[in-house]
């Protein structure tokens, strides 16, 4: 993320001294560095061992200094991985670069990017061989989104004071889309300016990696013109605000990826959410779980993903689809709910029932609009539903807080135990 930074940030200029300056001070301190080179079409490393100076000349312009590099690319039985092919030429005055085994349609090599990091904390982060406890760079403030790029969605870094700034005028081009890195203290994105057709949104940082997929795109039932989005969203390291601006609900899939350690729910560390947006939704992570807020009503379902760990916590395997005894499940809700998973990875639901912000009241089998009270309401709902699931052709989803007597399934039997059990309640108090 750090070098994606500097390749983004930098200017060109900024670049090859940064490369000359770190070739330098590595080979009097004796030691290797990294370097990281790409233009629009192809990305590779280098191993960089220091720097020389000469004359060379290549398409008739010339070169007074070389930074030398191992490549693995270049390895041989006789000079291993080193090649004056894939040595780092520069003319120091027009910051001009060439590598001849990599040669630009161009020939000149001026749209080669480089990077240069002699930061052994950095490298060796996490790594596999004498990792380094902490990378003495800090990243709390990169973040990094990919999103398809003049296909209706626009982005900003939001600085700590409030003001919004533009994105770095270069970015990363490949299959993926469009990547930006910025320092920023959250992001602020405009979605269906110009009109969106077909587009997702993806924030990263060094917790979470959250995406927005935006799935009702198709054309209206007219066929006059295909739906029009008109969204914000603001993300942040542990919440994402959804406004939307448009009479007609948005539907999105809501991909929450968290990073092993930045999350206290163990094993559930990827989540995966359709909502329904009718005026706004905020999903926050919190320690006991993932937290569902909206001024209006709460329409989503969710599916947790998991991966396993042996005695020693170490990790085994990923399970990529969902759980097959915890299969998504639906959430419809007037108030803020909690979703929590146990130890057991059954999904439970909370709410705040004395507005203290702690979400520690249990929603009970029958709430299943999670107001608090089992009542004529929710058997209503419970009958709404199991009309819809008759008449439309839609994937299973399991309505646990609907499912009176367990059977997987909701349908008027469960709205008659719902009507018995207000009834009973009722008596009581």
């Amino acid at each position: 993320m750090y070098d994606q930074y500097l390749i983004n940030n930098l200017t060109y200029e900024e670049k090859i001294d940064r490369l000359i300056a770190t070739a330098e001070k590595c080979m009097n301190e004796k030691r290797y560095f990294f370097i990281d080179f790409r233009d629009k079409t192809f990305a590779h490393a280098l191993c960089g061992i220091g720097i020389t100076d000469g004359s060379w000349t290549f398409n008739d312009k010339s070169y007074d200094k070389c930074i030398l590099t191992l490549d693995s690319n270049a390895y041989t039985e006789d000079s291993g991985c080193f090649s004056d092919e894939n040595c780092i030429y520069i003319n120091s005055e027009t910051k001009e670069s060439y590598i001849p085994a990599y040669i630009n349609k161009d020939g000149a090599g001026k749209n080669l990017d480089y990077i240069a990091i002699d930061n052994d904390e950095l490298l060796n982060y996490k790594g596999a061989i004498n990792p380094s406890e902490s990378p003495n760079v800090d990243v709390s403030e990169i973040k990094h989104c990919i999103f398809t790029k003049n296909k209706g969605i626009n982005v900003y870094p939001v600085l700590k004071d409030g003001t919004f700034s533009s994105l770095p005028s270069e970015g990363v081009i490949d299959i993926v889309g469009y990547h930006s890195f910025f320092k920023a203290d959250y992001v602020h994105a405009e979605v269906g300016k110009p009109k969106l057709l077909s587009a997702d949104l993806r924030y990263i940082n060094s917790d979470r990696w959250i995406d927005i997929e935006f799935l009702n795109y198709e054309m209206k039932e007219d066929e006059s013109e295909p739906y029009q989005y008109d969204c914000d969203i603001d993300f942040s390291d542990d919440k994402v605000f959804i406004k939307n601006n448009n009479s007609e609900q948005l539907m999105a899939g809501f991909q929450l990826r968290m990073n092993r350690e930045t999350f206290s729910f163990e094993p559930n560390y990827w989540w995966f959410t359709t909502v329904n947006v009718d005026d706004d939704l905020t999903v926050e992570v919190r320690d006991e779980g993932v937290l569902f807020k909206s001024s209006g009503s709460i329409d989503v379902t969710v599916a947790p993903y998991y991966y396993t760990l042996d005695e020693e916590g170490k990790f085994l395997s990923v399970n990529m689809s969902v759980d097959p005894d915890n299969k998504a499940q639906y959430l419809c809700s007037n108030n803020d709910v909690l979703v929590r998973i146990d130890n057991d990875r059954n999904i439970l639901y909370y709410i705040d029932d004395n507005n203290d912000d702690i979400y520690d009241t249990l929603v009970k089998t029958g709430d299943i609009n999670c107001d608090g009270m089992i009542d004529a309401v929710d058997a209503s709902k419970v009958l709404a539903i199991y009309a819809e699931l008759s008449t439309e052709a839609i994937k299973p989803i399991k309505y646990t807080l609907g499912d009176m007597n367990g059977d997987g399934f909701v349908d008027a039997v469960d709205a008659s135990q719902i009507l018995s059990e207000y009834a009973r309640l009722s008596t009581k108090i």
